[in-house]
């Protein structure tokens, strides 16, 4: 390698590294908004599930009125949960979240390519890379700080566990 060329397998360990951070990112936006998808629904149904049960015990007066709200309630959340579009959200974090950690593998593999292909596949991928970010949803910003959370207490627990394989040390 030429002293003009730079180092393109480290630089591609380095986008590696920020695609797999932000395929996190997508991942934990995943969870969290199947979470509330799954709550908006689950919530739906429980309620759809009581007023159907309660009916069959032919309440009268203040307990039907409450059948009855129940069963508004439910249709209501049943109606806002496509319009809320947890679900829709979840999907889109899903699948950005794979696509980046795809690329990710793709940034990492370029270090094993013929260095005369490097250049060019750097190129393509970092192309790659900003289409994808065009196209895919917006990370919030708890994402983000949750997983610089999450390394930085892996990060202390390998400092630990290393602390303990060394051992105190022997004069």
């Amino acid at each position: 390698m030429n002293s003009e060329q730079p180092d393109i397998p480290a630089r591609g360990r380095d986008l590696s590294l920020q695609v797999r951070n932000r395929s996190v990112e997508h991942n934990l936006s995943h969870d969290r908004y199947r979470r509330r998808s799954r709550l908006v629904s689950l919530a739906g149904a429980a309620l759809a599930a009581a007023a159907g049960v309660s009916l069959l015990t032919g309440l009268t007066g203040a307990g039907a009125i409450v059948v009855g709200a129940m069963g508004l309630l439910s249709a209501v959340l049943a109606a806002v949960e496509p319009v809320l579009g947890y679900a829709k959200e979840a999907e889109a974090h899903r699948v950005a979240g794979s696509s980046f950690g795809a690329l990710g593998t793709s940034y990492y593999n370029l270090q094993f390519l013929p260095e005369a292909e490097q250049p060019d596949a750097l190129q393509e991928l970092t192309h790659q890379q900003g289409l994808l970010a065009r196209e895919s949803v917006n990370v919030e910003q708890w994402a983000i700080e949750e997983r610089e959370k999450r390394e930085s207490r892996r990060r202390g627990l390998e400092q630990r566990q290393r602390g303990q394989e060394e051992g105190p040390a022997t004069a």
